[in-house]
């Protein structure tokens, strides 16, 4: 009996977070492909309180300023961290809260005390805790799911519903890179804390017992340890309350009695004394704003781009949020008005303060990653909905597999520099579609307006028709012009051709040196990334071949070759331009 209240209890409490997981590393390792450098970009800073405190030993700096200890900074200074850290009062301060290195910190010690350090920068970054990291994110992410069913049990969410919304969050969001790629960035456990925050309080105005209250309090401290600005959820506790009423009477509850209040102060100040002494320890200063001159420009709000645009738009790269706002249909039948009216206004007030950020973007990052710490504000009506009417049961989990496809593809596609870490656009973003063959990475990278000074051309005037599955030598020259050989740093390969789009040929530029033929420099590309008007276009097609950081000061030979795929290939015009990029 004690054996099957066991599988029952285990079913019950965490078996479908654990086959949700299984999937998704099945996924990872079997189409995203697992990624080898974690801590790094933002990440790396969040990540820099475990190296600086228990490998560096420069952590605490409050007494000891830039100007008489250079040395002391000379690391935080330099890449990665360069924009991890921020100059005030002649001191360097991480401008990121310790909030994430605290969570990953259980999984950094066991590394700590297995790794063999290598006594340089590089210890703390051995490829043992980029993996450490990502155990750390799927810890994170697995609690988070278990707080996410709990959360929606008290919404009366049947539990096949509740599975289905488990997933979507994962597969449907960003959380699928996030969780893995850049695993050392604050949102999935940002995402852990809200998550479980939305737990407590709930619980709290459907009982007014104090130890939800305690936990409500302690996820609060540790969602703003985390990341100070997410502070705003507090802002959707009302939605939780349910009522008007509810809300006002478990806020009386709290603050009529002092011993509610000293259990909310004793449950969350540790946490902001952990930021506070952070900030003194590394500066002398208690309180300070980490983030410099970056910071919030509430005239001009980025409120449609931040929804909307192809660069960054939270609808277009998570289109499955939209159906949060049919998720309020329910609401709306049964009158509750105030519940829509908070959710609505919280959505405005988040949306407003985040799309007035300084870079709205957020930098080189994957779809807009800010609003993954509160993804089950956006599921909570989603699952309701799912709940309420069987048509739309059917109908949003359709949904919800076709955007979890989309978002799998996408998250691909943002790793293989397939889709542009930041300057995405309508064009760039329709051309690459779904689309993973090798052939679209770095197609829309290409920046087709670099300036360049031309100084010698060479055109060649005949036609080549090229047979299938061959390698053919279009060109093959010495230069020894000493002036053009000390002059240019770029070939500026050009064609009259269409491109077509489903050509897989590949064209490659060789430098040899003369005499001993040492390779100099060699670069492939496929064809179609010498589109310049689209593809299957009559066009004047074009591709530059940056040859910096090579030296080219005595005669070389150069060799431009073509491997075709299946199809005849025609080559029209060829144009050789040595160019001073």
């Amino acid at each position: 009996m004690l054996y099957l209240k066991l599988i029952r209890l285990f079913k019950k409490t965490f078996l479908q977070e654990l086959l949700i997981l299984f999937l998704y590393i099945f996924i990872i390792n079997n189409f995203l492909g697992n990624s080898t450098e974690i801590i790094r970009a933002d990440g790396a800073g969040y990540y820099d309180y475990l190296k600086s405190i228990f490998y560096h030993k420069d952590f605490i700096r409050y007494n000891k300023p830039i100007i008489s200890n250079p040395e002391l900074y000379h690391r935080i200074s330099n890449e990665p961290l360069t924009g991890s850290y921020i100059e005030t009062n002649n001191y360097m301060v991480n401008k990121y809260p310790p909030g994430t290195a605290l969570l990953i910190a259980p999984f950094f010690m066991y590394g700590y005390f297995t790794v063999i350090p290598e006594n340089n920068f590089n210890d703390g970054y051995q490829k043992e805790f980029h993996k450490l990291v990502f155990y750390a994110a799927l810890f994170y992410l697995f609690i988070a799911l278990i707080y996410a069913k709990k959360l929606l049990r008290l919404f009366n969410i049947h539990e096949i519903n509740i599975f289905i919304i488990q997933a979507a969050v994962i597969f449907t969001t960003s959380i699928t890179h996030y969780a893995h790629a850049e695993a050392s960035y604050s949102h999935i456990y940002s995402f852990f804390a809200i998550t479980a925050f939305l737990y407590y309080c709930k619980k709290y105005f459907t009982t007014n017992k104090l130890n939800y209250l305690a936990g409500a309090a302690i996820f609060l401290g540790l969602i703003i340890l985390i990341r100070n600005i997410n502070v705003l959820i507090v802002f959707f506790t009302p939605f939780l309350a349910g009522t008007l009423n509810n809300y006002l009477s478990g806020l009386r509850n709290i603050f009529v009695k002092p011993k509610n209040i000293c259990i909310v102060f004793i449950c969350f100040s540790p946490f902001v004394f952990i930021q506070i002494l952070a900030w003194y320890l590394q500066s002398g200063q208690w309180i300070l704003y980490s983030y410099g001159k970056e910071g919030f420009d509430f005239t001009n709000p980025h409120f449609t781009d931040i929804l909307f645009s192809y660069q960054k738009g939270l609808f277009i790269y998570h289109p499955v949020l939209l159906l949060s706002f049919i998720g309020l249909t329910p609401f709306f039948r049964q009158k509750r008005y105030f519940t829509i009216s908070i959710w609505l206004l919280f959505f405005v007030m988040l949306t407003y303060i985040l799309s007035s950020w300084w870079i709205w973007t957020y930098g080189c990052s994957f779809g807009q990653r800010v609003y993954v710490d509160f993804l089950m504000v956006f599921f909570i009506p989603i699952a309701v909905s799912l709940n309420e009417f069987t048509f739309s049961k059917y109908f949003l989990s359709a949904l919800m597999l076709i955007f979890s496809y989309i978002n799998v593809v996408q998250t691909y596609q943002y790793k293989e520099y397939i889709l542009h870490w930041e300057q995405m656009d309508k064009e760039k973003y329709w051309k690459v579609f779904l689309k993973t063959h090798p052939k679209y990475a770095g197609l829309v990278w290409r920046d087709k307006n670099i300036p360049y000074q031309q100084l010698y051309t060479h055109t060649y005037h005949n036609e080549y028709n090229l047979t299938p599955y061959n390698t053919h030598i279009l060109m093959d020259t010495l230069i020894t012009d000493s002036i053009l050989i000390n002059t240019y740093n770029a070939i500026l390969v050009g064609f009259y051709n269409p491109i077509v789009e489903d050509d897989n040929s590949k064209i490659t530029l060789e430098i040899r040196q003369a005499g001993n033929k040492d390779l100099l420099y060699w670069h492939q590309v496929y064809i179609t990334h010498f589109e310049n008007e689209g593809f299957n276009k009559m066009q004047k097609a074009s591709y530059l071949f940056k040859l910096q950081n090579i030296a080219l000061n005595t005669p070389h030979q150069i060799i431009l070759s073509i491997m075709t795929d299946e199809k005849n290939t025609v080559i029209k015009n060829l144009s050789i331009d040595y160019v001073k990029i």
